[in-house]
């Protein structure tokens, strides 16, 4: 089971892929969008006992069914986070399949509106993952510019 930190780092390094990727090259960038907030949010959950009662989901299927078992929790400090992972994680497969997942619908990617719409999700993601962090007086994990760095530390006064 990877640690908070291990996340961290896969978070780090999607991030800095994603400043790598050639324009001509969106679906590398939506993936690696999608996965980098696919880390965040398993660090989140590995970090807070609160936000699930399991500390890591094997695969996807069991982060959606999670995902689907709050959605009607409004209190709940990851209901926020639900409908943008969500799609992103469609557009994601659209980007690698040309349809999401259960769709027999042929969506393909269209760069144009669909990269800056993917960089929006991202970033409603985590900004999302990080305010639960701050609300607990800790700072993100991937926050960090070491690879190495300590898991979640009190965030300074």
């Amino acid at each position: 089971m990877p640690t908070s930190n291990e996340h961290a780092i896969r978070v780090r390094d999607a991030l800095r892929f994603i400043g790598d990727v050639p324009p001509d090259c969106p679906t590398q960038t939506v993936t690696e969008r999608f996965y980098a907030c696919l880390h965040m949010l398993e660090a989140a959950v590995f970090d807070f006992k609160d936000l699930s009662r399991q500390r890591h989901y094997t695969n996807h299927s069991e982060r959606g069914a999670f995902l689907k078992s709050i959605a009607y929790d409004f209190g709940h400090p990851l209901f926020e986070v639900i409908r943008d992972y969500e799609a992103l994680k469609a557009l994601s497969e659209s980007a690698r399949y040309c349809s999401p997942k259960g769709s027999s619908v042929y969506t393909p990617l269209r760069p144009q509106r669909d990269l800056p719409h993917a960089a929006e999700l991202h970033r409603n993601v985590q900004q999302t993952l990080e305010r639960i962090y701050t609300d607990k007086r800790l700072r993100a994990p991937w926050l960090g510019s070491d690879p190495q760095a300590e898991p979640a530390r009190p965030a300074s006064a």
